[in-house]
């Protein structure tokens, strides 16, 4: 019985990805070639901000989430790389109730996004002749709460 009200509750609601695609890509070694010398110890700075818009001329519940992610590494205080992508989606959401609508694109819509931009980071701070940097996986369902709570925090 429990399995029948679960399908009931599922039924009419819609998530879907149309489309995945890089928006914007940059990479900078400024400090390129003297960085190379000596031993390879950065300090990395790993920034993530996504943003939302409805995409009103592709038609209703579509939605566009975009995933900054910038990837900062110094060495001997001075910037050895730094390597910025947009990774976008369009998607479609339909059918959910005000707070699993937004829980979808704050949470599963950046964590589906997030593989390819890391794929992208990586494959940039190679081609840039540095070591492999592995950009560590992230738990965006922790982040979305968190964000929860702070602008709770804000309101109190």
């Amino acid at each position: 019985m429990a399995d029948t009200e679960q399908n009931n509750q599922d039924a009419g609601r819609t998530v879907a990805i149309h489309r995945v695609y890089v928006k914007d890509a940059s990479f900078e070694a400024p400090n390129s070639p003297d960085i190379f010398s000596g031993a390879w110890e950065p300090k990395i700075t790993l920034n993530i901000k996504t943003e939302q818009r409805a995409l009103e001329k592709i038609g209703a519940n579509h939605w566009e989430v975009s995933l900054h992610v910038s990837v900062e590494a110094k060495h001997d205080e001075k910037t050895a790389l730094l390597a910025e992508v947009e990774q976008a989606g369009a998607f479609e959401i339909a059918g959910f109730e005000e707070e699993d609508f937004k829980r979808m694109l704050g949470s599963y819509c950046p964590s589906v996004l997030y593989p390819y931009a890391r794929e992208a980071i990586g494959s940039m701070v190679s081609r840039g002749g540095f070591p492999q940097l592995v950009v560590q996986p992230l738990n965006f369902e922790a982040m979305y709460q968190q964000h929860l709570q702070q602008a709770a925090a804000k309101q109190a």
